[in-house]
């Protein structure tokens, strides 16, 4: 399985260069999630300081896998399945500061990653758990493009509007990836609604370690290339990282069809011993 993967992936940069993507988790039964928002809109320079660019290189040339949200100097969260078979040969990066995904700005930084960290009970399959911590060689810089985002409370719960970032694919079926880091504002949907809306594409299930997003009456969704990405609320005027991008359903935007993420105010636990530990 894992040489079908690097035959895959060594095929995908030769024919497709800049649009190299590692596939995100999808439902089975409809095809994989993409990462770009589907339906969102240019984001400001520096509008989400916290965002970053998780790229891969295997052979001479790196581009954007999934996205990702700095905790502080030291340490960024992204989904496991984004680099959970990464091999030990690749050369994984940290870019943030980033605004252009295909330009080099005079903001951004590139960290190399030192340590991958997978919640020990992540399946490799689409499912609970999907979460990652990353630590860097070196520590960021912190400045206006740069900064840390704050968590939320263990267990907390999120309702109403949420925030979405990231490099995902903006069409439909995921093949056009936007070169500025884009934005939407989503709504959360019940569980119960969320499980309703996704049986009919397979037997996979939210769990409470969830979030679902609408809308599902279609058109704006995470796509792939959001992966590991961050979902905010704003509470008292500043961003608290809510989600991680997780899994969807292909084509991106369906009628019917919600995104899902792992819902960060579950690992606070995990996440404090991982970092303390390390």
């Amino acid at each position: 399985m894992l040489g079908h993967f690097f035959y895959f992936l060594i095929l995908s940069i030769i024919l497709f260069a800049f649009l190299l993507r590692f596939p995100d988790l999808g439902l089975p039964s409809v095809g994989s999630t993409v990462a770009r928002i589907n339906g969102g809109e240019n984001a400001l320079p520096g509008e989400f300081p916290y965002q970053i660019s998780l790229q891969i290189n295997y052979v001479g040339h790196k581009s954007h896998s999934c996205g990702g949200s700095i905790l502080n100097e030291n340490w960024v969260l992204t989904a496991a399945h984004c680099v959970y078979q990464i091999s030990q040969h690749a050369k994984t990066y940290v870019l943030s500061g980033k605004h252009s995904i295909y330009r080099i700005e005079r903001t951004q930084q590139e960290n190399r990653v030192e340590k991958i960290v997978v919640h020990e009970n992540y399946s490799g399959k689409i499912g609970p758990n999907d979460i990652a911590l990353l630590k860097l060689q070196s520590p960021l810089i912190f400045n206006e493009h740069v900064q840390p985002i704050d968590l939320p409370s263990k267990n907390s719960e999120v309702e109403g509007e949420v925030i979405l970032s990231g490099w995902g694919a903006v069409h439909s079926h995921g093949r056009d990836t936007p070169d500025i880091l884009q934005k939407a504002t989503l709504t959360t949907i019940g569980l119960d609604v969320c499980n309703k809306a996704v049986e009919k594409y397979g037997d996979t299930k939210v769990v409470s370690s969830n979030i679902c997003t609408g809308p599902i009456t279609g058109g704006i969704s995470a796509c792939q290339g959001d992966s590991g990405g961050p979902l905010i609320k704003e509470k008292n005027g500043k961003a608290q990282l809510v989600g991680i991008v997780s899994w969807g359903v292909v084509p991106c935007g369906l009628v019917g069809a919600p995104s899902v993420y792992t819902k960060v105010s579950s690992y606070i636990d995990w996440i404090e011993n991982v970092m303390n530990e390390s």
